[in-house]
């Protein structure tokens, strides 16, 4: 797991953009536990990990390589980094 996302959670473990929950360790909440919504996926199989889904930016993930983190096309990362994705989404 890349290293900035793994410190997001072991540090907050949740968070919310716009109302929508960034995943998060909650397995008595299955809407928002990252294990639940990447369990069994084929995203998660090569190599990508879901963190977040809204209206707006559709559902994002994280290269478990790299660290950087797309959207749904998976052609280009939207970001070069977990820190870099908040930081674009909240200005």
């Amino acid at each position: 797991m890349p290293i900035e996302f793994k410190e997001f959670l072991v540090t907050y473990n949740y968070a919310e953009i716009y109302s929508d929950p960034l995943y998060c360790i909650e397995p008595q909440i299955t809407e928002i536990d990252i294990y639940t919504q990447n369990m069994h996926k084929e995203h998660f199989n090569n190599g990508f990990l879901e963190l977040f889904a809204n209206d707006i930016d559709g559902t994002i993930y994280i290269q478990l390589k790299t660290g950087a983190v797309f959207n749904s096309t998976f052609e280009v990362p939207i970001a070069p980094s977990f820190t870099k994705f908040v930081e674009a989404i909240l200005k």
